[in-house]
């Protein structure tokens, strides 16, 4: 019943799982290390950052750049090598330093922003170390993880902002979204979030918003000038990394991931391609040739309105559909904690003392699922929604932390739950490592 007093005898077996489970994820850890030394196995886009590292290593920092590479992931890398290391253990050792820097971010938020208490903590890292792990987002020497980690961190310091903080943490976050930027381009969908964040508290009037946001901005735009400034000084322009295997022209126009992506869609509905893969660039450019350059669209915009119908259909596909099983199978329970929470914002009236860190963090994750559903017209990757998970996970924690704080009896079997998904979700990410290990 609400405020009785709870089990101490459950909240001690409780414990005893979780202790349980992070023997389980460290077992999980230690096999990914191992697959991290292993450096004869590239995976994926793992040979595009390998080749651009290899450049960078031929031209020099300042030429690479000037060209376009992923800025952020690179240049580390290049030291790393300078310093004795294999290239292909320096990417991997960059991509890997920031899982347990995106661990210490929730454990920061849970702790400092939303002020639960360690259980919570605990359950709320334990989620989202399973769901790091199976993914491969820090495994992998790709990109996402290190945007990821910037921008968490960003977000971060923009929810400690206080009015009478001054502008110190609205510049910390400028810089690091600066830094995500110089990882990938698609950082600034975020930004977006950010914006209606900004927006909607300075409708709510609140004070020293406009002159942070202000900061936050002006951070960004010096940060982003630094990294860019090779590429701004020779072309005038940003440049950022082209992953195109091949270069391959057609009519005088280089063949584009738009077009790859739109060409599987039309393979996907046609039978000829299953669902979840994409044709080669090799096979673009012979469609291109046989039915010329104006057969599939060359830009994002010409992609959204070439079929309108078809545009509708897959934006609300990707993301009722693929976006919500993505979300269930790495949160588990917490997403729907997390939609509890806006319903009793929205129906209710409830008020919640942390509201602020709940409304950007909502914004920021739900805005960026707008977008990536609405512009990606195959299918979802989970590595694309890493922060919009890691915000679900908090916020479905904090909404955990709010029924302990009112002596809920759902407080206690909600962690129950979430716990036996936890180990059952790290028991599937296990099998695949295993078997590597049994065929390596």
């Amino acid at each position: 019943m609400p405020g009785s007093k709870p089990d101490k005898s459950q909240g001690k077996y409780r414990r005893y799982f979780a202790y349980g489970l992070i023997v389980l994820n460290l077992l999980s850890l230690a096999l990914a290390v191992f697959r991290i030394a292993d450096a004869r196995i590239l995976i994926g886009d793992e040979h595009f950052y390998h080749r651009e590292l290899m450049k960078m290593i031929d031209v020099g920092i300042y030429e690479a750049l000037a060209e376009g590479t992923s800025t952020m992931l690179e240049v580390p890398a290049y030291f790393l090598y300078k310093l004795g290391f294999p290239t292909v253990l320096s990417l991997k050792l960059v991509s890997f330093i920031c899982l347990p820097l995106f661990l210490l971010g929730i454990y920061l938020f849970l702790r400092t922003v939303f002020n639960a208490r360690s259980e919570i903590i605990l359950l709320g890292i334990l989620t989202a170390f399973q769901f790091l792990l199976g993914t491969k987002t820090f495994i992998l020497f790709i990109n996402d993880g290190l945007m990821a980690t910037f921008l968490l961190y960003s977000i971060y310091y923009l929810s400690k902002t206080k009015p009478e903080g001054g502008v110190f943490y609205y510049v910390i976050a400028g810089i690091l979204f600066g830094l995500s930027f110089g990882v990938r381009l698609i950082a600034l969908f975020y930004l977006t979030g950010i914006l209606v964040y900004f927006s909607m508290q300075l409708m709510r009037k609140k004070p020293g918003i406009l002159r942070g946001g202000s900061f936050f901005l002006l951070s960004l735009f010096v940060t982003t000038s630094v990294i860019q400034w090779p590429a701004l000084a020779r072309h005038h322009t940003l440049e950022f990394e082209k992953k195109l295997p091949i270069k391959r022209v057609v009519d005088g126009f280089t063949c584009n991931w738009t077009q790859l992506q739109y060409l599987s869609q039309l393979k996907v509905e046609e039978g000829k391609l299953g669902n979840y893969n994409h044709v080669d660039f090799a096979e673009l450019e012979q469609y291109l040739i046989d039915n010329g350059i104006n057969s599939l669209p060359r830009t994002l915009w010409e992609q959204i309105i070439w079929n309108p119908w078809r545009t509708l259909r897959e934006f609300i596909h990707d993301l009722l559909i693929d976006s919500g099983y993505i979300m269930i199978r790495t949160t588990g329970f917490l997403i729907f904690l997390a939609l509890l929470l806006w319903w009793n914002i929205l129906f209710k009236k409830e008020n919640y003392p942390e509201f602020d860190g709940v409304l950007l963090l909502s914004l920021v994750g739900f805005v960026l699922m707008l977008t990536i559903s609405f512009i990606i017209i195959t299918y979802i990757e989970s590595r694309w929604y890493t922060l919009s998970i890691g915000f679900v996970i908090i916020l479905g924690s904090y909404f955990l932390e709010w029924n302990f704080r009112r002596q809920s009896p759902w407080g206690p079997r909600l962690i129950r739950a979430q716990l036996i998904y936890i180990l059952l979700s790290t028991g599937l990410y296990l099998r695949p490592v295993l078997s590597w290990l049994q065929h390596r």
